[in-house]
Parts: structure tokens; C-alpha cells; sequence
């Protein structure tokens, strides 16, 4: 919680860099869901992955969509919803890209037109955030605004990596009342799934993020410290790409631990917190 600036952030043995001499955090990405936003669905993915008609049945009579009136008709939509994601998904995939991501845009303008239902881009844009209202209800994390405020003060430049869609970003808006790049986001440095068309974990995200930001603050790798609450999508791609990392714990229902996982058993993070504030510890 906010105050409880004395708690520390734990260091982990056997993290890159034990033992030795470590470059001082000149830099911080953040992912979204479950670190900085607390998600009902735990993260964004499961809210994707949630098959319930009602949603859909609720998300149309608030838009006023009258054209489904019976659950044959919901259930129809639901099905040609998921099959549009795990089309793209599948030719993405065949193009080489291991670890596509869709934009939840497209994904209902396909549907809607399927059922000769034809919507403009902005309703487009309002059908897809009141559904995504309904799915996955959000809270900012205990301490979100002070430890952004924190490391805004000390000048460390902040940016983003998560799987997200456009939506995300009116996270702050809603929760905070300011827009990233008031709270000391710098917009160069914000990197989400939809518009990259890729997701984590794969690293292209982390790749594009480390090019940019030693081109503007001449910062590299190790020196700069990634926060999230999986282990695979977020600590993994981190870790080798050469980024210091933490992993966030302070949220039971989206912390990712991925125990037995191939692909994480050798993968250790530099810190452990429970609590956002205890980053001022890492970055003092």
C-alpha cells in the first residue's frame, strides 16, 4: 500500500548480475495488466479467451444493435468472433510471426459485416471498449499514482511494453484522470501488442524498445529495469534482451509464476516486490 515506503524490494541469488558490480536504473518499462492495472480477467489474453454470450448480448443493448434477438444469433457471433481471432492467428503464424497479435477492431468490424451489419470506425471503437468494460473490469494498482509520481520526479524516463489493444491506454484516463504522457510516460518508448501485430513473449517489442531508447537517452540494456507479473511474457523476454528485471507479485489473480514451464526454469529474476512503492527501494 502507499506509505509503506520501508518495505523492501527483494533481491534474488543466482539473478543476471549477482555478485557483481551493477549499473545504476536509468530507465524503466512497465507491462500493464496485473503490474500496473489490477484486471478481473487477470490479464488482457483472458479476457480474449472468455467465452460467455452474455457479454455480447449486454454489449449490444447498451449500443443499441437490435439485430441480435435470440441466443442462436449470440451464439453465432461468439463462435465467428473466436474463429476470426484464431484465423488471423493461424495465417500470422504460417507468415512466421510466432507470436501474433490481432487488433480487436478488425476482429469486430469482420464479425458485424458477417451479419451485414456495417458500423463506423468510431462505433467500432465504442462497441469494443464497453465489451471490453463488461468482460474485464480494472482498478489501478495500491500506489500506482504515487510511485509513478516518484520516478517522474527523479527524472527516470518510463515507457511501456505490454500485450494490449487500443483501448489499453485509457487505463490512466480512467483511473488516474491524466493521459501517460502527463503521468511522465514518454510516448516513443510505449510499445503495444495490437499496433506491433506482435505479443510477448516474444522479444521484437523489447528489441524496438532497447533500439529506441539508445537512440534518444543513450541508455542500454543494463541499465534499465523491466516490471511485470509473468514470468514467460514479461520476465523471459526481459532477461534476454538484457534488461535488469522485477517481477510484480502484489495481485494473486494475475501473478504468472509459470512453475515447471520449459521455457522459464532458467529464467530468474533480479527483484521480487509485492508492492508498487517498493520500487523507490530498487531506484534509491
Amino acid at each position: 500500500m502507499e506509505g509503506a515506503d520501508s518495505t523492501k524490494a527483494i533481491k534474488l541469488p543466482g539473478s543476471s548480475g549477482d555478485g557483481q558490480k551493477r549499473n545504476k536504473i536509468k530507465a524503466i518499462f512497465f507491462d500493464l495488466y496485473g503490474t500496473l492495472f489490477i484486471s478481473e480477467a487477470g490479464d488482457i489474453a483472458s479476457s480474449v479467451e472468455k467465452k460467455d454470450n452474455s457479454f455480447f448480448y449486454k454489449t449490444f443493448k447498451i449500443c443499441g444493435i437490435k439485430d441480435f434477438e435470440n441466443n442462436n444469433d449470440i451464439n453465432k457471433f461468439l463462435n465467428l468472433f473466436y474463429s476470426a481471432i484464431l484465423k488471423k492467428h493461424k495465417i500470422e503464424k504460417e507468415n512466421g510471426n510466432a507470436t501474433p497479435e490481432i487488433d480487436i477492431r478488425d476482429i469486430w468490424q469482420e464479425t458485424l459485416n458477417n451479419f451485414g451489419i456495417s458500423k463506423s470506425n468510431y462505433e467500432i471503437e465504442k462497441i469494443a471498449v464497453i465489451y471490453e468494460s463488461l468482460i474485464n473490469k480494472t482498478w489501478p494498482m495500491p500506489g500506482l499514482k504515487n510511485i509513478l509520481n516518484f520516478i517522474s520526479k527523479k527524472g527516470i524516463p518510463m515507457g511501456i511494453i505490454s500485450n494490449a489493444q487500443f483501448y489499453s491506454e485509457y487505463l490512466f484516463e480512467a483511473h488516474l484522470k491524466k493521459s501517460p504522457l502527463t503521468l511522465g510516460f514518454i510516448k516513443s518508448l510505449c510499445y503495444y501488442s495490437y499496433n506491433k501485430k506482435v505479443a510477448k513473449p516474444g522479444k521484437a517489442m523489447f528489441e524496438e524498445a532497447l533500439s529506441e531508447i539508445k537512440k534518444e537517452k543513450k541508455i542500454i540494456s543494463d541499465e534499465i529495469l523491466y516490471v511485470g507479473n509473468d514470468m514467460l511474457n514479461d520476465i523471459k523476454p526481459a532477461s534476454l534482451s538484457g534488461m535488469k528485471t522485477c517481477l510484480f507479485a502484489g495481485d494473486k489473480r494475475s501473478l504468472r509464476l509459470r512453475t515447471g514451464h520449459e521455457e522459464t526454469k532458467n529464467i530468474t529474476p533480479d527483484y521480487v516486490i509485492t508492492e508498487l512503492c517498493m520500487l523507490k527501494d530498487i531506484l534509491s
